[in-house]
Parts: structure tokens; sequence; C-alpha cells
């Protein structure tokens, strides 16, 4: 039996999902069901192919969800932040499992919101984080488990992705704390990058299939352009079995750098960049793995999640893991005030006219990744201090998601 999917959305990264379901449909492995395309006049193409394929093509979710029923076997799920958590709750209501993109949610609230539905309505929620589906990952987390590196004691990720005005333009919640009423908290830690966090606090979890525990937040939040949230950040977290994970992300910079990735133990460093994994210790370096190409990486999710559905025995990416990363990123917003860069630290780019970047961010974050510091323990000359919170991994499943009036105080930490 070929499994019924179902789509929300073909534009914006949407469309990422929309092609490799095309492909599937055509050589026969799936049933592309039902789709929503709100803007069908602006995608007349891709309309044109979901009806090639047989697909029910629908104008809200409201409706589609109506019209299909019992009719879905997977629902997935590639929106806005803001809308991942109704729509999941939506779907699991109705039935169906989901494949969410990445971030899980916006608030640990929504979060548990959608674990105890998951719990009540026996389908399952998978979330894209498209590298936790890779043989790489988990050659690598095995071998973490067992001692390759003995005890490891730092995590650490450095990643600046450029991002212009059109990026924050694309939509209406792109660089926002909310939107339509609901939190967002865009932010480079919890859309572009988010993959590199997710994977930091897996890497960290005491066995092959758990991810690590955050117990303790140290975070930098700051914006270089005129948004309301934040487009450069760095952290510290403290977790359950003592490794600190770092992070330093932007996308007001002046060139693609990374995402490089190390995990320092005992015995040894594991380093994640390109192409490769690289394993060094007292008797050299060697590759340890080869790392999937894009391409490879939407395959092997896609292919696991509809492997899960089957029955199979597989790993993927729940609630549970990739609420850590929503864990983390909601209590740096709730903790950290976001500081604005002041124009001194700015540079012009010279490629894009009218576009800026922070002024030494690659150095800056090349001798915070090499000495394990933030940014303002350098110092960098435009950094502000840090916050610190402490964090509990658990909320209690009773507290609903919080309303834009009602603030951020249900959440279950401390400054």
């Amino acid at each position: 039996m070929k499994p019924r999917i179902a789509l929300v959305g073909v534009s914006g990264f949407s469309g990422v999902h929309y092609e490799d379901l095309i492909l599937r449909a055509a050589a026969g492995s799936i049933d592309l069901a039902a789709a929503t395309v709100i803007n069908q006049e602006q995608e007349p193409v891709k309309c044109e192919g979901l009806r090639r394929a047989g697909c029910r093509i629908y104008r809200s979710y409201e409706d589609m969800l109506e019209g299909e029923h019992d009719r879905i076997d997977l629902c997935i799920i590639p929106t806005g932040i803001h809308l991942h958590a109704p729509m999941t709750l939506a779907a699991l209501e109705a039935g169906w499992n989901v494949l969410l993109e990445k971030p899980a949610a916006a608030t640990v609230e929504e979060v548990e919101q959608m674990k105890a539905a998951e719990a009540r309505s026996g389908c399952f929620v998978a979330v894209a984080y498209q590298h936790m589906y890779v043989p790489e990952t988990m050659l690598l987390k095995r071998a973490l488990c067992d001692g390759i590196l003995g005890e490891i004691q730092a995590i650490k990720c450095l990643g600046l992705w450029p991002r212009f005005g059109e990026y924050y333009a694309r939509n209406d919640w792109a660089g926002r704390i909310r939107a339509r009423g609901r939190w967002v908290f865009d932010a480079p830690f919890n859309n572009a990058l988010a993959h590199w966090l997710n994977l930091m606090i897996f890497f960290a979890g005491e066995d092959v299939t758990s991810a690590g525990t955050p117990l303790s937040l140290e975070a930098e939040l700051y914006r270089a352009r005129q948004i309301e949230s934040c487009d450069t950040a760095c952290f510290r977290i403290g977790t359950e079995l003592g490794a600190r994970i770092y992070f330093w992300v932007g996308h007001s910079c002046p060139r693609e750098m990374g995402p490089i990735l190390e995990i320092r133990g005992t015995k040894g460093v594991m380093r994640w960049a390109g192409s490769q994994i690289t394993h060094r210790d007292a008797c050299g370096e060697r590759v340890f793995a080869s790392c999937s190409d894009t391409p490879s990486l939407r395959k092997h999710l896609l292919d696991t999640v509809l492997a899960h559905w089957k029955g199979e025995s597989v790993f993927i990416c729940g609630l549970d893991i990739a609420g850590r990363q929503t864990l983390v990123s909601h209590a740096a917003f709730e903790t950290a005030p976001i500081h604005t860069i002041a124009a001194a630290h700015l540079s012009p780019s010279p490629e894009r006219p009218g576009e800026c970047f922070l002024g030494g961010i690659e150095r800056d974050c090349l001798r915070a990744f090499e000495e394990e510091k933030l940014w303002s323990e350098l110092p960098a000359a435009w950094a502000a201090r840090s916050s610190r919170a402490m964090l509990a991994p658990r909320v209690r499943s009773d507290l609903r998601a919080p309303s834009v009036r009602e603030g951020l105080g249900t959440a279950a930490w401390v400054g």
C-alpha cells in the first residue's frame, strides 16, 4: 500500500518538498493525495504538476482537513514557525502522522502540547532536522557512545551564512519575534542553522538514540540590521553529563563560513566540516566518514520517515529530541536582551550596495571558537555582557501556549 501524503504549501522552502514528492509520485512510490496552495494564481506551474499527479488542491489548510478526513497517512508541514504547533495539533486530531519542518515550534509550551496530542492520537511526529537521518550522524553518535573520544568535554559549532534584505522581506515572519498574534522567534539558531544546534544537543546524549539535557544557558543576542529579532548570536550551554555546548552564528557577515562542528574529548577530537568528518587523536588525523550531499539529505529524510510509517524499526527525530533545541531557543529569547550593534561597527558590503555586515565577525568567530569563549569574553569591541539562565528540561504538560499579551512567564527556567 502506498502512503497517502498531504503537503502544506508549494512556495518558498515548501517548494523543496514539492519537488521531492512530485518525483516520488511519478515513480509510483507514493500517492500525493492533497495539497494546500493558498496562492494558486502565483503558482500555476506547480498546481498543474499537482493535478497531473492526481492531487486534490485546497485553498486553505482547514479546507484540506475537512475534505480529506481519514484519507491521509502523512501530512508534511513546511510552514512558518508560528504555524507549526497549530497545524500539527490539527493534523494529529485528524489522525494524520506529521513530518514537520524544523524547528518543532517557537515555545516549549507548544512542544509539550504537541507531545500530548501525539500520545493521544497514536500517530507520530517526525521533525525534519535532515542531518539527523543520514548514516554519518548515527555512525558518529555510536562512536561517541562507545568512547572513541573518551569523556566529552566540549561540543562547538560556528556558522556564518549571509542573509540580505530580500531574505527578511520574503514573508511576514522572517526576522520577527511575533507574527499574526503568535510567537515566531525567528533567528539563525532557530531557523537556517537550527540543524546544527539540534545536532550538538543530540551528540551530548548518553545513548545512541537520545539527546542531551541542557541545564544552563549563557546567551548573547545581537542585531546588525533593522529587524525585530536577532541576526547574530552565541551560546554556552551546560549539559547534564558535563559537556559544554558552544554555538556562534550570524547572518550579518560578508561571506559564508562553516558550519564547522567539533567535539572535543579527553582522547581526541572529531571535526565535521564540509564533506568530511575527521578524527584526530594521539595517533594522528584520519577521515572518519564522508558526509551526504544536499539531495542525499532529503532522500534519507523522507525514506526514513516513510519506513517508520510502514512500521520498520528506524530512528526518527521526534519531538522529545527536537524539543531540546526549542528549549534553548525559547530560553535565549526570554532571558537575553537583543543588543542593537552600533553603526560604527558595521561595514558596507562591496558586492551588495546598501547592505552592511558586522565588521570583524569572521575573526571574532574563529577566535571565540578556538578559545571556547563567548564574544563578550574575548572581548569583541561590539559585544555586550551575556545573560545566564538555569533550564528545566520539561515543563508541565497542562500549560497552554502563551498569547502575545501574556508574555513568556510560564516557562520553566530562572535567570
